[in-house]
């Protein structure tokens, strides 16, 4: 009992020391607590300060990237086609390498964006053709150059051909096949290939379905295919009625044309192009093609004959005729041209499908068999002149500063024959996996001669006759007198072309019922009609270095079409 009291009962001494020592600790707790809060505070300031600084620096990051080195474009015109789709809905999502041209100047034949030279708020894809302070020629579709310090007539009389690097000329060729693709398989063969006569139809061609292949049956001498039409696709109906078309020109038929069947299935889903929607060229302007391509495989049965690819150029006339002989046949495999007779270093094997392939284009024959170079023949003719009868006569308008060159229609009328056959001599094989495509095309857009100045590029279209490119740009320059009664020059683009992607030519011209007036920058300028002084349209062809933002460098969307662009 007393021992319970003593521990219950204390003196005063010792209750102060108790409390004291209770407010210290209580003191301590708080202070702990704090410490513990004000750790729990710099905890949760420092997560959202270090996630502040991460997204900052990311936005920072971007911008710059985006400024500086690459940026994502979507493509809504068809003019590079079939090289990139567009589409309004539907069109390829390219990234553009912008970091490039902080390091060299463009190159002929790469595909650049640039700001449009008459609405700086659009920018425009289009292949480069034509370099600083030199002449450029369009002839029978493709490109000539000269010194550009020459005076016309010198100049024109020195032009020489441009040639595409092969990486690019390959890809064009991939894309532009002649052949529509629900026609491309052995059932269709008939369609567009024909038994040649006479010479060079001895023997006998059958297509075979059941085993995918053309079998020729060529004992009794060559025995040659030639590229047809099908009736349905030989003529036009336009304004004028029905006119003819070229058995090879530069109407489209690859997978994205107008006449191609909207994808469906996992192309569907993952976001294909359909069709294009432009129907160019126009009904009786076709245009007559040379610059051609044919790849097939071929399988001979037995160790003799020779494979025969023969390839007309209506620019010049002469025939290419290629000879690839079988192993143990005692051929010679050789290219014949003109006067030009090379041994080919090449030999088919019985029973063993061999790829073939042969190109005559931008004056260069080259021959490929199982994906190695046989032979390259390079060559120079002379260029047919455009015809001007087309146009009706009327010259085209004045270029402004620049040289008045000649606007002639080049006629698709060549003055040779114009084809391709392939086939087989002196024994049998069989045919397969054949592909007929041409090189593209540059067509009359108002010009064909262009003296391009310093630190200025020429840009055209792969989709030349439905494409607004440098061949065509027209400004529209205005004189008008403005509120305070001063007289301005104004200059805007003669295409009205608007930066709104669903929307990007509403008119063809820089107004909206004469009230409203589109300038270089893309200011949009009411008008009042009667004080418009006076108004002209000259050409406006060239980019100037400054307007390039970058070179396209990969399709990454749709899925299906994403890579390299060449």
């Amino acid at each position: 009992m007393n021992e319970s009291n003593s521990a219950l009962a204390q003196s005063p001494g010792d209750k102060s020391a108790a409390a004291l020592d209770g407010a210290q600790a209580a003191i301590g707790d708080a202070q702990a607590k704090k410490k513990k809060w004000g750790k729990k505070e710099k905890e949760n300031l420092g997560f959202w300060r270090e996630n502040i600084e991460a997204l900052a620096v990311a936005i920072v990051m971007a911008l710059t990237v985006k400024l500086f080195f690459f940026e994502a474009f979507k493509v809504p015109t068809e003019s590079m086609e079939p090289a990139i789709i567009g589409r309004v809905e539907g069109g390829d999502r390219l990234i553009v390498n912008k970091f490039v041209y902080q390091l060299r100047d463009p190159r002929r034949w790469e595909i650049i964006v640039f700001q449009y030279p008459l609405n700086r708020l659009v920018n425009y894809v289009k292949r480069c053709v034509g370099m600083p302070d030199e002449w450029l020629f369009i002839r029978n579709g493709d490109i000539y150059t000269s010194d550009g310090s020459l005076e016309h007539a010198a100049a024109l009389k020195a032009a020489s051909i441009q040639r595409k690097p092969d990486s690019v000329q390959d890809a064009i060729f991939d894309r532009a096949n002649l052949i529509p693709p629900s026609d491309r398989e052995v059932a269709q063969f008939t369609r567009y290939w024909e038994k040649a006569n006479g010479e060079f139809g001895k023997g006998s061609v059958a297509p075979l379905k059941s085993d995918g292949k053309i079998v020729f049956r060529a004992k009794s001498g060559v025995t040659l295919v030639k590229f047809k039409r099908p009736p349905s696709q030989l003529e036009r109906r336009g304004p004028d009625g029905v006119v003819s078309v070229p058995v090879i020109s530069n109407r489209r038929y690859d997978s994205w044309s107008p006449s191609a069947d909207k994808p469906g299935g996992l192309l569907g889903i993952l976001g294909s192009p359909g069709p294009a929607r432009g129907t160019a060229p126009g009904p009786g302007y076709d245009d007559e093609v040379g610059d051609i391509r044919l790849n097939f495989e071929v399988e001979p049965a037995t160790g003799e004959g020779t494979a025969i690819i023969r390839l007309l150029d209506g620019t010049h006339g002469i025939p290419i005729q290629v000879e690839i002989a079988v192993e143990g046949s005692g051929r010679t495999s050789r290219l014949l041209f003109g006067e030009v007779s090379k041994d080919l270093d090449v030999k088919l094997r019985p029973n063993e499908w061999t790829e073939i392939s042969v190109a005559n284009c931008d004056d260069r024959i080259l021959i490929i068999v199982d994906g190695d170079e046989v032979a390259r023949h390079d060559y120079r003719h002379a260029f047919i002149e455009p015809n001007e009868a087309k146009i009706g006569g009327g010259p085209a308008p004045a270029p402004g500063e620049d040289f008045v060159a000649r606007a002639f229609q080049p006629t698709h009328d060549l003055p040779h024959e114009n084809g391709v056959a392939f086939g087989f001599d002196g024994g049998r094989a069989g045919v397969r996996a054949i592909e007929l495509s041409r090189d593209l095309y540059y067509t009359y857009a108002g010009q064909t001669d262009f003296k391009i100045p310093e630190k200025s590029y020429l840009m055209c279209g792969d989709n030349s006759p439905n494409s607004l490119d440098a061949r065509g740009f027209k400004a529209t320059i205005l004189e008008y007198k403005n509120d305070d009664g001063e007289v301005v020059t104004m200059r805007g683009d003669a295409e009205g072309v608007s930066a709104d992607e669903s929307k990007p030519r509403p008119m063809m011209n820089p107004f909206n019922n004469d009230q409203t007036f589109y300038d270089d920058f893309g200011n949009t300028i009411e008008l009042d009609p009667s004080r418009i002084i006076s108004q002209k349209t000259v050409f406006a062809h060239y980019v100037h270095r400054d307007q390039i933002v970058g070179r396209a460098y990969l399709t990454f969307w749709p899925i299906m079409q994403a890579g390299i662009i060449r």
